[in-house]
């Protein structure tokens, strides 16, 4: 017997409960499940006896519009036949109770020891003629029969529903909702040799549903049931080759073996059948008036064998359709005429608790299977793909997670995992063990190895190596570091000495070991891997020890977090920020402390734990102007100061001069950046420019996130400095007519050194003994310059140029070119024997002139040709 209630409104607090009275009393009662809208609740209070029964539902557990079924099962005394019992109820809900109504049950007489009952029909429902009874499925063609409608109970949208014992039934509907619900007619049936039979396609997915008889008061009360679908999916690959065979599989929330329908535009019903029907296990049936193959009773089927083979290289669109219901799905596939094919591609040398990275390649398929590790060695671990669409996959296996679910699709890859699994007597708290593993590649696998077997490599795994440096950082306050993110955002400064409220970081360089990050989630997780990170006084009190900060501690526990254990975030660094710096107090030293204990898998003994100890102070706030005395009456008029805070803090500024000086305050913000052992620097620029000079100001800096500040009185405000001009280089290169670089002396504007030039024209000559000078004007106009100056060949002393010849082509003792004229040339006085027109009366002082330039000629030729 089943009740069914719907809730109203929920009050706030009080139980919901169900009383029921038996009358008479049954032999027996007892509470079967109690559903909230068709699921399972399993906490009710229940009490029960032969007269009553009882049981209620946490309020906290329901919710307004709530439908809430009970299930009796009871037994009557063996002399019961022909007795009614009747059962009344009462559903409460916190001070409000409602009755539910009276149901009689009537007893019927059973079967005689012969198997005949009074009519005279047997157990097999036979008559004394011994003709077959068969009023109820025969009598009926649906795909789920109800022998009456106390017996309605779900079904799968799309089935064709059938209730019988409907003889003296006028006609049957299914409406929505409850029974309880004044609901809409889905669905009418005539009665047919007392049956009704409805045609469910039209009911949606997860909803209540009632049947509706309509009669004598035999059929007062309605039948409720649920309708669902079944989630039904068909798995197939999606590239199939001709060459090799595939296999596909159902998946659906039912259980029976149901039978489904395959049918293509692409494919003839016979082709569907040589493919589908390729597996023995699976019968089928053929419609040719469809055009499709019914794979029978096959139901949540898994791997059957598929055969392409005989099918045209292309692409077909496949549809599954489950018989008796509207579910359905579909397939592309497409066929190949190239061989399958895996290998490997590329496959790291990762250290113990690392990631090690694994690539494959894939050809013609969209399934894989790796197998690692031997049966011999005690380990296997196999993974099997689905649904790859790239022609490479990058595996991920944490080799500090082997003895549980090691396999990571890299998220980089187009790929899922359909399976994996581990085969080891590795325990999950044990290092897997630094050895070379066997690694093969494959299509599928079974019983830990690859069924085909394409390629093999190996994993080789190396000893866990020890971490690199620890450091000390710290952010500006204001940045607020309290995850990566904002870790990743911050002005982050190496440092030993922390100011007080800014943030405290420690680090560890190349700790690596991605496969033991991966799977720390807090403290806890810590302590576990043996990594402990403390902070202790350097000094305590006369009495008692130093305090100690740990992560590993109860008391004085050090609120530590890594914050970069996803694995976008983690680079092999280890990133802890310290929640609770505030705890430490301002002047005083600390030792920093992390450690990696025998704890840790990867550690054998004491002698081969991990630690690094280090410094810190935390100070307290301070900003301070450096001794200044005067600023220029710039637009950047700048003033220095040192600053304890973190670099990247943004301090205030100000100058303000009263009115009985300049009148004047300019404000900006210097932002601090790192200095030498922990005294960091500001600057802070303020425009002056054009403000009187001589006048007197104050200078005042603040950091926003305590109350330190400094302020400098008087300071006196001088005439602006003329800015320094820029000036640029000028580089000369000189050479000769053949582009030979020639050692000559160069100046700029008669300036040997000339050094930088500002903007300007200038003059650059070049001088050589053995070339004729050069000259050119080069023009600087912000930028650096460079020019070169060809130089060409000079003529020698005695007119002739290098070869001998002056430049007309005599000689420079009157020669001419083809050397017509003896060593004298002319006589000494110029005149020849065919000169006429001449004055014999010239004067001596000249003639004996050119006597004695004469004798010099000669006398110069005689020593040159000697020479």
């Amino acid at each position: 017997m089943e009740v069914q209630v719907e809730i109203g409104e929920v009050p706030e607090e009080g139980n919901f409960g169900f009383d029921e009275e038996f009358d008479p009393a049954f032999a027996d009662v007892s509470l079967g499940p109690v559903e909230i809208n068709g699921e399972f609740y399993g906490d009710t209070t229940t009490v029960s006896d032969e007269d009553f029964a009882s049981w209620n539902i946490e309020s906290e557990d329901l919710e307004d519009g709530d439908v809430v079924t009970a299930e009796y099962t009871v037994d009557v005394p063996e002399d019961a036949a022909g007795e009614t019992y009747e059962i009344s109820g009462e559903a409460v809900f916190g001070d409000e109770s409602v009755e539910t109504g009276t149901t009689e049950i009537n007893v019927q007489e059973e079967d005689d020891e012969n198997g005949e009952d009074e009519n005279g029909e047997d157990e097999n429902g036979e008559d004394e003629n011994g003709d077959d009874d068969e009023s109820d499925e025969s009598a009926v063609d649906a795909d789920v029969v109800f022998d009456s409608p106390d017996d309605v109970e779900d079904v799968w949208v799309g089935q064709q529903m059938a209730v019988g014992d409907l003889e003296d039934a006028n006609g049957a509907e299914i409406r929505e909702g409850f029974p309880s619900d004044d609901a809409d007619n889905v669905e009418t049936s005539a009665i047919d040799n007392g049956y009704a039979t409805f045609d469910t396609s039209e009911l949606e997915d997860d909803e209540p549903y009632h049947l509706v008889v309509h009669g004598d008061d035999t059929y007062d009360d309605k039948y409720g049931f649920w309708a669902y679908e079944t989630n039904f999916e068909v798995e197939m690959s999606s590239v199939v080759s001709q060459v090799s065979s595939t296999d596909f599989s159902f998946d659906s929330d039912r259980d029976d073996g149901y039978d489904v329908v395959v049918s293509s535009d692409d494919l003839d019903e016979d082709e569907l059948d040589e493919i589908f029907g390729a597996d023995d296990s699976v019968d089928t049936s053929v419609d040719s008036d469809d055009g499709v193959v019914t794979l029978e009773g096959v139901g949540n089927a898994d791997n059957l064998d598929a055969d392409f083979s005989d099918a045209e290289v292309g692409e077909y669109n496949i549809t599954f359709d489950v018989a008796d219901t509207v579910d359905s799905d579909e397939a592309t596939v497409e066929v190949t005429d190239e061989e399958l094919d895996y290998e490997f591609v590329d496959v790291s040398e990762p250290a113990q608790g690392e990631l090690g990275q694994i690539t494959i390649g894939v050809s013609e398929s969209d399934t894989a299977a790796v197998v690692l590790g031997d049966d011999d060695d005690g380990y296997v671990s196999t993974i099997e793909l689905e649904n790859i669409d790239d022609e490479e996959v990058t595996l991920l296996f944490n080799t500090h997670a082997a003895a549980d679910e090691p396999w990571i699709v890299h998220e980089d890859s187009d790929a899922e995992i359909a399976d994996q699994d581990v085969d080891t007597e590795l325990g999950s708290d044990e290092a897997f063990p630094a050895y070379n593993w066997d690694l093969s590649v494959g299509d599928s696998v079974s019983d830990n190895e690859i069924d085909n077997e394409y390629d093999r490599d190996r994993l080789v795994v190396q000893d866990r190596t020890t971490p690199g440096d620890v450091s000390l950082e710290t952010a500006p306050a204001a940045d607020e570091v309290s995850d990566f993110d904002s870790y990743d955002d911050a002005t982050v400064t190496a440092t030993d000495s922390v100011a007080d409220e800014d943030a405290l970081i420690v680090t560890v360089d190349d700790f690596g070991a991605e496969g033991i990050i991966a799977g720390l989630h807090g403290d806890a997780d810590l302590d576990d891997e043996g990594i402990v990170l403390s902070i202790t006084e350097q000094e305590s009190g006369p009495i008692g020890e130093p305090t100690t900060w740990s992560t590993d501690a109860d008391d004085e526990h050090l609120d530590a977090e890594l914050v970069n254990t996803a694995q976008d975030d983690y680079d092999g660094d280890l990133v802890f920020v310290v929640h609770n710096a505030d705890e430490l107090e301002v002047g005083d030293d600390y030792d920093v402390e992390f450690e990696i204990t025998d704890d840790n898998r990867y550690v054998d003994d004491e002698d081969d734990e991990f630690s690094e100890e280090l410094e810190l102070s935390i100070v307290d706030r301070v900003v301070e102007w450096d001794a200044i005395e005067s600023l220029p009456a710039e637009e950047d008029a700048t003033a220095n100061g040192t600053t304890t805070v973190a670099p990247g803090t943004e301090l205030e500024a100000n100058a303000d001069s009263p009115n009985d000086e300049g009148g004047f305050v300019a404000f900006t913000d210097a932002v601090v950046t790192a200095g030498d052992d922990g005294a960091h620097v500001f600057s802070a620029e303020f425009d002056l420019a054009g403000e009187q000079d001589g006048v007197l100001f104050d200078l005042t800096v603040e950091d926003h996130e305590s109350d330190a500040e400094d302020t400098l009185e008087d300071v006196e405000l001088v005439g602006a400095e003329e800015p320094e001009p820029e000036t640029y280089d000028l580089d000369v290169t000189v050479e000769n007519e053949d582009g030979e670089a020639l050692d000559a002396d160069v100046t700029v504007d008669g300036e040997s050194d000339w050094g930088a030039l500002e903007n300007g024209t200038y003059t650059v000559t070049a001088d050589h003994d053995d070339y004729k000078s050069a000259s050119e004007d080069v023009t600087i106009d912000g930028d650096d310059k460079s020019v070169t100056l060809t130089l060409e060949e000079e003529e020698d002393k005695n007119g002739e140029d290098k070869n001998g010849d002056d430049e007309n082509g005599d000689d420079k003792n009157g020669d001419d070119e083809n050397g017509d004229d003896d060593a004298n040339g002319d006589d000494a006085n110029g005149d020849d024997g065919d000169d006429e027109g001449e004055d014999d009366d010239s004067t001596p002082g000249f003639g004996v002139a050119v006597a004695v330039v004469a004798l010099l000629a000669a006398a110069m030729l005689a020593l040159r040709r000697d020479n």
